[in-house]
């Protein structure tokens, strides 16, 4: 019995468009950024200026970033255990402020990296108290992919950089176009 259930072939769920009420706004941006104080602020910035999953970002060691001269590379441990690169501004790094023995980017008091409950909490707290509505982790990589993909139109690349297995799952997911009457006359 248990070798005929191995056997089984579980259909994936369907990919579904990441509407645009899931994205948040340059405005939104702003003012999060605006009330928001470090450590959050910067997590948020890190979350919105680089797509990563936040679990990814509560791991990240600062053996694993290397200053270069315009921006910073950082190797991840992404989700199903590929390995990326990802990149930070210089400009946000250096408001990093790292204390002697540090070994996560994000760290508590303890020395330990933050939750990601923890840090999905405040984000949802934060987003009810300043801009009215629901805000999570995942939001701001579904606004970095989409933005990311109007600004340059490389889906392949988009989808490498967020570490997704396929470009489809980018294409199905960020590219919710459609053609008005004007487009077609």
């Amino acid at each position: 019995m248990l070798n005929e259930l191995r056997s089984w072939n579980i259909p994936k769920r369907e990919q579904s468009s990441i509407a645009n009420s899931f994205l948040l706004t340059q405005k939104d941006f702003d003012t999060l950024r605006f009330f928001l104080k470090n450590p959050m602020r910067q997590i948020m910035e890190t979350l919105y200026f680089t797509g990563i999953r936040v679990s990814e970002l509560t791991n990240i060691r600062i053996e694993d970033c290397f200053e270069k001269k315009y921006h910073v590379e950082i190797y991840i441990f992404g989700k199903g255990g590929k390995d990326r690169k990802i990149f930070l501004t210089r400009n946000l790094w250096r408001r990093f402020n790292f204390v002697e023995g540090q070994k996560y980017l994000f760290e508590t008091n303890t020395g330990n990296p933050f939750s990601r409950n923890y840090i999905y909490l405040r984000l949802r707290e934060y987003g009810y108290r300043y801009l009215k509505k629901r805000v999570t982790p995942h939001m701001f990589r579904h606004t970095f992919a989409t933005r990311k993909i109007n600004q340059t139109g490389k889906i392949k690349a988009v989808s490498k950089y967020l570490g997704h297995t396929s470009a489809k799952t980018t294409l199905d997911m960020y590219c919710h176009q459609s053609l008005d009457y004007e487009d077609l006359f």
